[in-house]
């Protein structure tokens, strides 16, 4: 709440949210792994989409980014958790708040894009958004991926993406590579 009554006055096409932290560790970081053995994963995971479900139904921003994360060291389960993703989907639907198809995972520990396929799915199903983005770090990774995340998208059934003006959202149709891409 103080950072956004900080933003406030200013003009800003979309507000991101993300979750780096759990209670006061860095979940995506090597040196954290202890708290990882400390909780499981299983607990983890839990709490993570606890924390992303809350910001999903506050209201407060426009796009939920890269909504699983919490995979980034590769300390996922045996099968993923679907009922961490339906109710994180339910609290996103509340406020039609828009997720995140994310490239970064691919240059992670983790190797793949943010959200798994299963959970693109499940977002369509849920009626929300998506947006595209490839985290970039650099100007090198700007666009980085997102070929492969558009036809993510379009095997999952979605069409369009979202679009951001001064907080308005539009939808506008994305074009998907053509088949040799992902021969």
């Amino acid at each position: 709440d103080l950072v956004l009554e900080l933003i406030d006055p200013y003009p800003w096409d979309l507000l991101l949210g993300s979750i780096h932290w759990i209670d006061g560790w860095w979940f995506d970081r090597s040196h954290s792994e202890f708290e990882w053995e400390r909780l499981g994963p299983r607990r983890v995971y839990e709490r993570y989409f606890e924390l992303l479900s809350e910001m999903a139904a506050s209201g407060k921003v426009d796009v939920i980014t890269h909504p699983d994360r919490v995979k980034y060291l590769r300390k996922p389960f045996r099968t993923e958790p679907i009922d961490l993703y339906a109710g994180f989907l339910e609290a996103a639907q509340q406020t039609n708040v828009v997720i995140e198809i994310n490239t970064g995972g691919l240059r992670h520990p983790v190797h793949e894009i943010y959200p798994s396929p299963t959970f693109i799915r499940m977002i369509h199903e849920a009626d929300l958004a998506i947006t595209f983005a490839s985290d970039a770090h650099t100007p090198e990774q700007a666009a980085w991926g997102l070929d492969l995340a558009r036809v993510e998208a379009a095997e999952a059934g979605f069409t369009h993406r979202a679009r951001f003006v001064g907080r308005n959202k539009t939808m506008l149709p994305f074009d998907v590579p053509p088949a040799s891409f992902t021969d």
